[in-house]
């Protein structure tokens, strides 16, 4: 209480207060520049040259002897109202003594074109050891609090370690005190508006985007296929870790190349024998998107029935990129993606199986058509780019091929990529 108060008309009437309030300085305490004895020739000449900085001030003395200078060290509040500007930010040598101690979260987006399945974010996670990156595409922001502890899960489970601390920005999404409290992990944030504190993982956004609009270009997909774009930052060299990759510091080994494939080329799959009739066509002109987790089969798009799907029995051809010869050649009619929850885990459904094909825009950025059993059809589901698709018995989720190499399956043998690469958790 800082005093009493009598209602007169309504209204409350302070009294003598009972606290003394803290003088306030004035405005003449405050403004040192005021202060300045005018009368005084380097005050004068400072504020003639339009407050130059005191260097300036003795470069101009040595052509012009009578300017005086003031050697008082006293700051001067209009040189820092007008001139004042953010400290320069030193390169961080810190590293991480263990994988998983520190790790960098961000979130990128909205993006102005959603993916194919409508996702218009996604949460990068980067280890500062190792600087293994994961990738969760998002819908909303609301998703990441459930995804973050979907990580700090598979860590533990798959890597037999704990993530000791988190650091992030200010964002509202990444304030999970008790799930901090509760889990003993240090959570970290940048000053406001200050993302160079959280640089390892803005920088790793500029990769990630790079690569993705690389493949774009070079396959000439529409823009729609961002979230299937990028596969390999993780299995590429850095001076940062002595020439070795992000995978060889977390495994301990090289990784299997032998399966890579290049994005958006050519290939063909064969129907399966049970759902086709004598004359109907043996195989499916596609192009090649990138692997499945835990199916030994590769995510392909017909190019005759837009559809995405499963298949193993595929021939490529990587040096042909067919898309846009195939677009140009249905420029008036071209249909608009049909992406049903069967043709995604199975690759024996037929054609004529499929409702008819609506017609979309001929332009290369439109959004896919989904049926009522699409992926999308649960507005609440999240998926990993580095998750890729999850098992078929799960209705729960939706496609999305598109992290780093982590994502993708470097051998069918190779195990440690199927315990990195799980449902519902990151690579």
């Amino acid at each position: 209480m800082i005093g009493a108060a009598e209602l007169e008309d309504g209204l409350y009437l302070l009294k003598t207060p009972l606290v003394s309030i803290v003088h306030t300085p004035n405005l003449h305490c405050i403004n040192s520049a005021k202060n300045m004895t005018l009368n005084k020739d380097c005050n004068l000449w400072h504020m003639r040259f339009g407050h130059a900085s005191h260097d300036k001030l003795i470069e101009i003395k040595k052509s012009f002897p009578n300017v005086s200078i003031d050697s008082s060290s006293d700051p001067c509040d209009i040189c820092f109202y007008a001139k004042q500007k953010r400290l320069p930010f030193s390169l961080s040598s810190h590293k991480s003594n263990k994988v998983f101690d520190l790790i960098h979260m961000d979130i990128w987006g909205p993006l102005a074109i959603t993916s194919m399945f409508g996702f218009k974010y996604f949460l990068t996670i980067v280890d500062d050891k190792s600087i293994f990156t994961w990738v969760y595409l998002m819908k909303l922001k609301s998703e990441t609090a459930s995804i973050i502890k979907s990580f700090v899960n598979l860590v533990h489970t798959q890597f037999n370690s704990k993530i000791k601390t988190i650091r992030t920005d200010n964002g509202q999404e990444f304030l999970l005190k008790d799930f901090y409290n509760a889990t003993c992990i240090l959570h970290q944030t940048s000053c406001v508006s200050t993302p160079q504190q959280n640089g390892i993982v803005e920088r790793k956004h500029q990769h990630i985007l790079g690569v993705a609009r690389s493949l774009l270009f070079q396959s000439n997909l529409p823009k729609t296929f961002w979230a299937h774009a990028v596969h390999i930052i993780n299995r590429l060299p850095t001076p940062f870790l002595s020439q070795k990759c992000p995978f060889q510091i977390v495994y301990d080994h090289l990784p299997d190349i032998s399966s890579l494939k290049v994005f958006g080329f050519l290939c063909f799959a064969s129907t399966l024998p049970a759902k086709r009739h004598k004359l109907d066509s043996r195989s499916k002109k596609c192009i090649y998107l990138g692997y499945k987790q835990g199916v030994k089969g590769h995510i392909l798009f017909d190019l005759l029935n837009k559809e995405i799907f499963i298949s193993r029995d595929v021939i490529f051809f990587e040096h042909i990129f067919s898309y846009q010869s195939t677009v140009s050649s249905n420029n008036a009619s071209q249909p608009a993606y049909s992406i049903s929850a069967h043709s995604l885990f199975d690759d024996s459904i037929p054609a004529h199986n499929h409702s008819p094909p609506h017609h979309a825009p001929n332009n290369s950025s439109y959004i896919p058509s989904t049926s009522s059993s699409s992926l999308l059809s649960n507005p609440n589901t999240h998926t990993s780019s580095s998750l890729d698709l999850m098992d078929s018995s799960e209705s729960t989720t939706s496609l999305s091929h598109s992290s780093f190499d982590s994502t993708m399956h470097s051998s069918h043998n190779d195990p440690s990529i199927h315990n990195i690469v799980g449902t519902k958790c990151v690579q």
